[in-house]
C-alpha cells in the first residue's frame, strides 16, 4: 500500500501538520502527523478543491482543504479517524444534489462517496451495496433477479447513502421516505468506528443516520428490503388546471388502493395557458394490466383525455434520468436552482399550492423549472430524523425547483433566497415541516423547532458517536460553517 497523493504534487501529502493547522508535503514538519496507510488517494490540487466547493445550488460555495478519493471503506474509516484526532471537519459527498451547502465543508476534509459503488449481494429478500452506488444500477441489477426496491427516487443517478442521509422520496405512497425500506447499513461514526446497525442492533445510531443529514456517521454500506419486480408498467397522464381536482384524484386513488404509484408534476405556464396539473398514475403488471376504465373510474374529469403509455419496468423507472440528463447536457449542472421543499399535512396542502403555484413569475420557473407534488401514507413513516407533519393521513411533498437561465440578472440569487424564506413561512404557518434539500438557511433555534420533542435525542447520538462535532458542519445544525 502507498501514501496517497495529490494530483499535480511529485511529493505525496505527507500528513497533516498540527502546528501550522494545514496539510504538507513535508515529512519533516515540526508538529507533522503522519497519514495513515490508504490505498485511495488524498488530493489537495487548486482544481480538485474548486470542485468540491459547491454543489447543485451553485448558491454555497465552501472549499474544502482537501479531497479523499477511497479505494476502501478502510480508509474513510482510517482518515475519520485520523480527522477526528487532528479536529478536522469532514464530510460524505455522493451527488451533492442538496443546494444549500449541505454537503460541503469550509476548510475541512470531503470524502467523495461515489469512488466506492459495488453492489456486494442481491437475494430475494435485500439487496446489500456500498452507499456509493447509485439507485440506477442497484434497480437495473436488481431488476436482472426478478426483485426490485420498494421506491426509488425520481432520478436513479443519485447514491444510496447521500439519499438516505437527506430521506429520499419515490412515487411509492405506501412506502413512506426511502429510509424506510432500509434493514440495515453499515457506519463510519465520528470517532473512526466502524459499525452495522438496524432496527434492533444499535437502533439508536440506525435512528440518527438515516434522514440524520450526516450528524453522527457516514453511511458507507446499505441493506435494502426488495421486493418482487413486475415485467411492466402502465402510467396514465391526467391533466388539470386548477389544483384541487388533480389532489382529488390522487386522494381517490390512495384511498382505493389499487395502484402502485401517484403522483404530480406541475408543468410551467405557456404564453396562452396557466401551470398544468399532471397526475401521473403508476401500475406494475406482468402483461394483462387492469382495465383502464376501472382504475380511473370516477375521477374528475381533466382538461384532454386522459395519456397511458405501457413500458418495461426498467423503462419507467428511467423516465426522468432522460430529462435530467438532457437537461444537464444543456448546461442544468452550472445553473442556479434554489429549490423550495416543503412537507404539508393534507389538510392545508391545497392552501399552500393554491397560493404559490399561480404567483410563480416567469423568473421563478426559470428555463427548466418544475414542481412536483408527491403524496403519502403519514402511517408509511417510521425514522424519526425524517420529520413530517403531525396529526394527518397524508403527507404530501411540495417541491419547487426553480433553474435560472445561463445568464441570471443582478440580484436573481437574493430575490430567490427571500422568496424560498417566504414561502417556507407560509408552509410553516399552515403545518409545512421542512425537507431539507433545499434552499432554506436555518438558524440554530430553528433546527430545535424543527426537531421538536426529539431535540434532545439529536444532541445525545451527536454527543456519542460524534463528539467532537466534526462530522456534517455544512448543514448548521449545531452552528452554521459555512463563511
Amino acid at each position: 500500500m502507498t501514501r496517497a497523493t495529490t494530483l499535480t504534487a511529485p511529493r505525496p501529502i505527507a500528513g497533516f501538520d498540527r502546528a501550522g493547522r494545514q496539510w504538507t508535503v513535508d515529512s519533516h514538519a515540526p508538529g507533522l502527523v503522519p497519514l495513515p496507510e490508504l490505498t485511495g488517494r488524498l488530493l489537495a490540487d487548486a482544481a480538485t478543491l474548486a470542485r468540491y466547493g459547491r454543489d447543485t445550488g451553485n448558491i454555497v460555495t465552501a472549499q474544502p482543504s482537501a479531497v479523499l478519493v477511497p479505494g476502501s471503506v478502510e480508509d474513510v474509516q482510517a482518515m475519520v479517524r485520523y480527522c477526528h484526532q487532528m479536529d478536522i471537519a469532514v464530510t460524505a459527498r455522493g451527488e451533492a444534489h442538496s443546494t444549500n451547502g449541505q454537503s460541503l465543508v469550509a476548510g475541512g476534509l470531503v470524502i467523495d462517496m461515489t469512488a466506492l459503488t459495488e453492489v456486494h449481494q442481491i437475494t430475494t429478500g435485500w439487496v446489500e451495496a456500498d452507499a456509493g452506488a447509485s439507485w440506477r444500477s442497484v434497480a437495473y441489477l436488481a431488476a436482472q433477479r426478478g426483485r426490485r426496491a420498494e421506491a426509488l427516487p425520481g432520478y436513479l443517478r443519485l447514491t444510496l447513502g447521500g439519499t438516505l442521509s437527506v430521506g429520499g422520496f419515490g412515487a411509492g405512497f405506501r412506502s413512506g421516505g426511502l429510509v424506510d425500506q432500509v434493514l440495515a447499513v453499515e457506519v463510519v461514526t465520528g470517532t473512526g468506528e466502524r459499525l452495522w446497525c438496524s432496527a434492533t442492533l444499535r437502533p439508536d445510531l440506525f435512528d440518527a443516520v438515516l434522514g440524520g443529514l450526516g450528524q453522527c456517521g457516514i453511511i458507507t454500506k446499505v441493506r435494502l428490503r426488495l421486493l418482487p419486480a413486475p415485467e411492466r408498467a402502465r402510467s396514465y397522464l391526467l391533466h388539470y388546471v386548477e389544483p384541487g381536482p388533480a389532489l382529488n384524484a390522487m386522494r381517490t386513488l390512495i384511498e382505493r388502493d389499487e395502484v402502485d404509484g401517484v403522483f404530480a408534476v406541475v408543468v410551467p405556464p405557456a404564453p396562452a395557458s396557466p401551470p398544468l396539473y399532471q397526475v401521473r398514475v403508476q401500475v406494475f403488471h406482468d402483461g394483462i394490466a387492469p382495465e383502464r376504465e376501472h382504475t380511473l373510474r370516477g375521477l374528475p374529469d381533466g382538461v384532454t383525455d386522459p395519456r397511458e403509455v405501457d413500458e418495461t419496468y426498467l423503462d419507467h423507472i428511467s423516465e426522468f434520468d432522460t430529462l435530467i440528463d438532457d437537461f444537464r447536457e444543456r448546461g442544468w449542472d452550472d445553473r442556479i436552482k434554489p429549490r423550495h421543499d416543503v412537507l404539508l399535512p393534507d389538510e392545508t396542502v391545497r392552501e399552500h399550492v393554491g397560493a404559490v403555484v399561480p404567483a410563480l413569475t416567469r423568473e421563478e420557473w426559470g428555463p427548466q423549472g418544475f414542481v412536483v407534488l408527491m403524496p403519502y401514507l403519514a402511517r408509511s413513516f417510521g425514522c424519526p430524523r425524517l420529520r413530517v407533519p403531525a396529526d394527518t393521513e397524508l403527507v404530501w411533498l411540495f417541491d419547487l425547483l426553480t433553474v435560472a437561465p445561463a445568464q441570471a440578472g443582478r440580484g436573481f440569487t437574493e430575490r430567490m433566497l427571500a422568496r424560498n424564506r417566504r414561502l417556507w413561512e407560509h408552509a410553516r404557518a399552515l403545518g409545512g415541516v421542512r425537507y431539507p434539500l433545499g434552499t432554506t438557511e436555518f438558524g440554530q433555534q430553528e433546527w430545535r423547532e424543527h426537531y421538536g420533542v426529539s431535540w434532545l435525542d439529536v444532541l445525545t447520538a451527536k454527543k456519542r458517536y460524534d463528539p467532537e462535532g466534526i462530522l456534517g458542519t455544512g448543514v448548521g445544525i449545531f452552528g452554521q460553517q459555512h463563511p
